[in-house]
C-alpha cells in the first residue's frame, strides 16, 4: 500500500511504527507516550494518537486504520 519510497524513508525513522504502516496507517509515534497514529497514510490534518492496544489491533489486522 502507498508510495514505496515514502515507506522506505519511514522505516528508518524511530518515530514511525512499521507494523501499522504496513496495514496502511500513518504510523507516526508520539515517543513520550508510546502512542501512535492509526489514521490512514498521508491523512489530512493532525495525527490521532491512540493507545498501544488500539495500535496493536491495527497491526494485527483486527481493525482498519481509523478514517476520520
Amino acid at each position: 500500500m502507498g508510495d514505496p519510497e515514502l515507506k522506505a524513508r519511514e522505516r528508518h525513522n524511530a518515530s514511525a511504527d512499521e507494523e501499522i504502516i504496513d496495514k496502511g496507517a500513518c504510523g507516526q509515534k508520539h515517543l513520550a507516550t508510546g502512542r501512535a497514529c492509526i489514521r490512514p497514510t498521508r491523512h489530512d490534518g493532525s495525527c490521532d494518537f491512540r493507545s498501544p492496544s488500539e495500535v496493536q489491533a491495527v497491526a494485527a489486522g483486527e481493525a482498519p486504520p481509523l478514517d476520520t
